[in-house]
């Protein structure tokens, strides 16, 4: 696969996800979970959910959670 849609689970990469499926273009998703905000997890697992429902390839791996 060439390309990877850097996914948030905002609106806009929400909207590109749409887009890019109704333009019939191949893609696959990485989202990436830094533990920074509770909704990130929320974001993880519709990446997820999205990702299966569409056949979509997503890493499965993210950082650990780490503080500053």
């Amino acid at each position: 696969m060439d390309n990877l849609l850097a996914f948030s689970g905002g609106v806009d990469s929400s909207a590109l996800f749409f887009i890019l499926m109704d333009r019939g273009i191949e893609f696959d998703i990485a989202i990436v979970n830094y533990h920074k905000r509770e909704q990130s997890i929320k974001e993880v697992e519709y990446a997820k959910h999205l990702a299966k429902k569409y056949n979509k390839k997503y890493p499965r791996t993210y950082p650990k959670a780490y503080s500053t």
